[in-house]
């Protein structure tokens, strides 16, 4: 339960250290990668495990590429509306619950 917490607090800071273009933020995702790498092959995710060293290299990449002056592009962070972010999440929404629906209903024949 304790690698559970840390894993989330180390997800949660790499988002917020990578909202505000951080490089610390690298560090933040290969410990929390790291961690629910090792809680997946432990519960034997064997899969999820390997998606995770797939993340946990893409950390280290990005911690290099970030490193690499010489490829440094400004790139500003754009903000959407509040009408984006509604109008996102309504058709995500409609859209996962006429998936559920229909695999639902799939399993019912």
């Amino acid at each position: 339960m304790l690698l559970e917490i840390f894993a989330v607090i180390f997800a949660i800071t790499y988002l917020i250290l990578a909202v505000r273009q951080n490089i610390l933020c690298w560090y933040a995702a290969f410990f929390s990668t790291a961690i629910y790498t090792f809680l997946y092959w432990d519960v034997s995710l064997y899969m999820e495990s390997i998606l995770n060293i797939y993340y946990l290299l893409m950390a280290i990449y990005g911690w290099v590429n970030w490193n690499n002056k010489k490829n440094e592009i400004d790139l500003p962070v754009k903000e959407w509306s509040f009408n984006i972010h509604f109008i996102s999440i309504f058709i995500i929404s409609v859209s996962y619950t006429h998936l559920r629906a229909h695999e639902t209903s799939l399993h019912l024949v």
